[in-house]
């Protein structure tokens, strides 16, 4: 919504007492508007009509309401209109206040793992190279960042232990875009194809975690828990538009929407 319509309608409504304010543990601060007038509600569905809906976050949900919809429908018709229907949240994807977090990967249980082989492998379609030690202001977030926005090329590090960074670039820059996402190279180039980690290993889990902090798959990593990290930059939200787009499916994990509605918030009850 790049005239921001439906945000104009949203802020018109807001203006009242919520009616449920609170904060969770994180500080985050919820607040929930119920709204029953019948003309707003109109407007901002004749807004809403046209535009097009991108599942960010949520899929296997949605999903699971057509699967409910079907297992209790009767030669095609549904026994009751409001199985037609499922919740969502919405945001605009052209809000100033859309965050998207990167979701790092911690490697773990990966047999006869040796960092040099590893980093030897990669060198055909990337170029590798070992960063200087981070400290005082600097980051490895704010390293990533300053190295994407010198290169067209997918770039991300790989964190080893003990304040060791390697910072991985793909040779190649293309039209097609799971190539432009940090995920899909990794998942594509690296995972399955050099260490053998498929789709079945990462919906189990069984090799990978995942995290949006990088202390946090750092300390793993430092712990002994993990052998490795894979540290990324976030999903730039064009790039996941992008790729809905072209009828592809984003990786596992690879945005991270923040902040986050608190779960049970609004329950819909299927009774």
């Amino acid at each position: 919504d790049v005239e921001k319509a439906t945000d104009a309608l949203l802020n018109s409504a807001v203006k009242s007492e919520p009616d449920m304010d609170a904060a969770t543990e994180d500080g985050i601060r919820h607040r929930l508007w119920m709204i029953t007038d019948s003309d707003w509600i109109k407007k901002l569905t004749t807004a809403m009509d046209k535009k097009k809906i991108f599942i960010a976050d949520g899929h296997h949900r949605y999903e699971t309401a057509l699967a409910y919809l079907k297992e209790n429908s009767t030669k095609g018709q549904p026994p009751e209109e409001d199985l037609k229907y499922v919740m969502m949240y919405f945001t605009n994807s052209e809000s100033e206040g859309l965050t998207i977090l990167p979701t790092h990967r911690a490697l773990h249980g990966i047999k006869n793992f040796k960092l040099e082989d590893f980093l030897a492998k990669l060198d055909v379609d990337f170029d590798v190279e070992s960063l200087p030690a981070i400290n005082g202001n600097k980051s490895i977030d704010s390293v990533l960042a300053s190295k994407a926005e010198q290169t067209d090329k997918t770039v991300f590090a790989v964190y080893s232990g003990k304040g060791k960074y390697s910072l991985v670039t793909y040779k190649k820059s293309g039209s097609d875009p799971m190539e432009k996402l940090d995920v899909g190279i990794l998942h594509n180039r690296i995972l399955e194809p050099v260490l053998g980690i498929g789709q079945k290993e990462l919906a189990a889990q069984s090799n990978v975690r995942y995290t949006s902090d990088v202390s946090r798959a750092s300390a793993w990593v430092d712990g002994g828990s993990s052998q490795f990290a894979f540290l990324l930059n976030p999903t730039p939200i064009e790039h996941l538009i992008e790729v809905a787009e072209a009828g592809m499916k984003m990786p596992q994990k690879s945005t991270y929407f923040y902040p986050k509605l608190i779960s049970g918030l609004v329950i819909n009850p299927l009774y």
